[in-house]
């Protein structure tokens, strides 16, 4: 599999994030992706996800809208943000079980 399949593969990967409040969060796709990286991470920036997503702050804020709390911190010379998400809670990467090429 090429690195651009591999990328694509990942995007029909549902993610989803449990919380323990009971909130319950899922995508695939863009989406998906960020909500996998953010509590992985020291938080997110636009860099971290080029060239697969030139858009961040939309994802931000559609997870927002769902009930994430998700800090926004602005930082550097040229005041990049940087995302990071204060809702605890696990994440559960999806993983095709079917088998490769099904």
């Amino acid at each position: 599999m090429s690195a651009v399949e591999g990328i694509w593969q990942s995007y029909s990967q549902p993610v989803s994030l449990e919380s323990p409040t009971g909130l319950k969060i899922a995508h695939k796709g863009k989406i998906g992706r960020v909500l996998s990286m953010l509590p992985e991470s020291d938080g997110v920036t636009q860099h971290d996800c080029y060239p697969w997503h030139t858009r961040l702050s939309g994802s931000i804020k559609t997870l927002r809208d769902e009930g994430l709390l998700i800090s926004t911190e602005l930082e550097g010379e040229f005041r990049h943000a940087r995302y990071r998400l204060h809702t605890p809670g696990t994440v559960i990467i999806h993983r095709d079980s079917t088998g490769a090429g099904q």
